[in-house]
């Protein structure tokens, strides 16, 4: 809805089968690429801030899966250091495209 605030939920943490003590073999962690491409494409579509969703809030996630504990931690210290550009208003003249004519790259 243009002119209402966007704060996307970045998904980080998915279930963990307690039984098991591990995670359910048919999921996977998104990775620290794919947690920067959700912030970063959220960013440049007008994100205002963030929300980041854990399946099982409380749960021992940060034992479970350290590696995606410290990529989210990583990404939350990237995105406080560009508040200022999160929080400004996008520049109404940005022309970027591709080498083959095409503009399909979102900027900002």
């Amino acid at each position: 809805m243009p002119g209402q605030p966007v704060v996307p939920v970045i998904q980080t943490f998915v279930p963990i089968d307690y039984a098991k003590g591990k995670p359910f073999e048919h999921l996977r962690q998104p990775n620290r690429t794919e947690l920067r491409c959700m912030a970063f494409h959220a960013i440049v579509n007008g994100a205002g801030g963030f929300t980041f969703f854990s399946y099982f809030h409380g749960g021992p996630q940060k034992e479970v899966y350290p590696q995606t504990w410290l990529d989210v931690k990583e990404l939350v210290g990237h995105l406080r250091s560009l508040t200022p550009v999160i929080l400004s208003p996008p520049l109404k003249d940005i022309g970027v495209q591709t080498s083959d004519g095409h503009k399909r790259i979102q900027a900002r």
